[in-house]
């Protein structure tokens, strides 16, 4: 999301954008848990790149001969070095073709080194999005240490959450700043579209849930939750992609499945509160800076969530729980409450556009 949305708002400064993503391989056609992503993706590929919104970004996914995944033979160092190596077409070619092999800016949402390798750049930007330490350290250095590497090379690195700040420092950053991610506020609060089909048959009061429905999702409160609260009803929007066997058979809880970005706002527009029950015992939920909050607050929706560090630093008017009776207590209390004005004047002060014009500024700081 935060790579997309930073390619939007320079590509609506006047700036031509490359947007590259992760390559595809022959892998991916037998094994990727995504097909619906992997196709279209593919062809990006297939159509050899794409200029898209009035010709201002070029997008392209390469096409790599050997593919990285959690397979432990396709994670190995080799793999890693010379994934985007052996792109084919040759990468560095395409980038040619299409006018970036020289850029003012090289933006890296993942700890990709072989773009610092092969692109000309004035400015190099990594953003650190999470903590990246557990997820390599065990049994993937290799990873880590490319990560530590790119991070040390960038001019800038971007942290996404307070509590990157000391890991960042570790890594070698030697500039660092605080960019974490902001309402796409005219997308979520312009007008007052249709109700979606869907909503039809799912009465209100409405609690709404958009995103990856993963590991950090905690399950057994909204279970609990739905339970003591039957007249309720619980939404989910997104893909599961964990165990979610513990909500069978609730009937007020719903799952629509994933939708896309643009067509989010109606479902929250017609929802009467937001939610984010995420699981503050996994370590991962410590470093999130919680995008949803803003589109909720866009529509002006009253929010109940879960509480961690990064969620209570934002000063938002969330409701903000800690325990899963505590959580009960304030979705009752937030029912009503939808449309009041702090909610959205708390978006209207947090826009992508606001936090490209901070990038900008710490660009030209270094």
């Amino acid at each position: 999301m935060g790579a997309h949305q930073f390619a939007k708002q320079f590509a609506g400064n006047g700036y031509e954008v490359a947007f590259i993503s992760e390559p595809i391989s022959s892998f991916h056609y037998f094994f990727a848990l995504d097909k619906e992503g992997f196709w279209d993706r593919h062809r990006y590929w297939l159509q050899g790149g794409r200029w898209e919104d009035g010709g201002k970004v070029w997008a392209y996914t390469p096409f790599a001969l050997v593919p990285i995944t959690k397979k432990p033979l396709f994670r190995s160092r080799w793999i890693v070095d010379n994934n985007y190596k052996l792109a084919f077409p040759p990468l560095k070619w395409k980038l040619k073709k299409a006018g970036f092999h020289k850029v003012d800016v090289l933006f890296l949402d993942e700890p990709f080194e072989y773009f610092l390798d092969n692109v000309d750049y004035g400015k190099s930007v990594f953003r650190l999005s999470e903590n990246i330490v557990p997820l390599f350290e065990k049994d993937k250095a290799h990873l880590l240490e490319k990560a530590k590497r790119v991070v040390r090379r960038a001019d800038l690195v971007v942290i996404t959450a307070r509590q990157l700040q000391d890991l960042a420092q570790k890594m070698g950053a030697r500039r660092i700043e605080y960019i974490p991610g902001g309402a796409d506020f005219e997308l979520f609060n312009d007008g007052f579209p249709r109700i979606p089909q869907e909503y039809g048959e799912i009465p209100a009061p409405r609690v709404v849930f958009v995103g990856n429905i993963n590991y950090w999702l905690d399950v057994e409160l909204l279970a609990y939750a739905a339970r003591r609260l039957p007249d309720v009803s619980f939404i989910l929007i997104g893909k599961p992609w964990t165990d979610i066997t513990k909500l069978d058979g609730l009937p007020n809880i719903h799952f629509l499945g994933g939708r896309c970005h643009g067509d989010l706002p109606p479902y929250l527009k017609h929802a009467d509160i937001g939610m984010i029950p995420f699981n503050t015992k996994i370590l991962r939920t410590r470093y999130v800076h919680p995008i949803k909050l803003y589109e909720y607050m866009s529509c002006g929706l009253p929010v109940v969530s879960t509480s961690w560090p990064e969620l209570k630093a934002m000063n938002s008017p969330v409701y903000a729980a800690e325990t899963k009776e505590e959580f009960v207590r304030l979705l009752l209390k937030a029912q009503g409450e939808k449309g009041q004005p702090r909610f959205i004047e708390y978006a209207q002060a947090n826009t992508w556009p606001q936090r490209y014009e901070k990038l900008i500024q710490a660009l030209a700081s270094v």
